[in-house]
């Protein structure tokens, strides 16, 4: 999907996506079904852009910004002021628009997190 397709945050929101669970870990082939539910509960998300105001408040940040676009992170279950899709059927990829406080962290390696089951 092109970048130009996305909504373009403002204020001290940020648009994040779902980390998206490889089909093929080492020689081991994901089924379809287990992926979409990875997918689907994951906290791991990538931003992908940010609102001109995201991190501008210094007494909030005083260390700077939590992320930048392209890091990994991790975000609570429930975060996510809208939840949105684009594409159609098996193809929509899902978005959400998050507060800049939302993150609770940067993420190095996204395979090393695991959700609860």
């Amino acid at each position: 999907m092109s970048q130009s397709n996305l909504p373009i945050p403002v204020g001290y929101h940020i648009l994040v996506k779902p980390w998206e669970t490889p089909s093929v870990v080492g020689s081991i082939i994901i089924p379809e079904s287990r992926k979409k539910d990875e997918d689907v509960a994951t906290p791991v998300f990538e931003v992908i852009a940010k609102g001109a105001l995201a991190y501008k408040a210094e007494v909030k940040f005083p260390n700077g910004p939590y992320c930048k676009v392209g890091d990994s992170i991790m975000i609570p279950s429930y975060a996510g002021k809208v939840r949105f899709h684009i594409g159609d059927g098996d193809n929509a990829k899902e978005y959400r628009f998050i507060d800049d406080d939302q993150v609770i962290a940067r993420i190095t390696d996204p395979m090393a997190i695991r959700r609860n089951l």
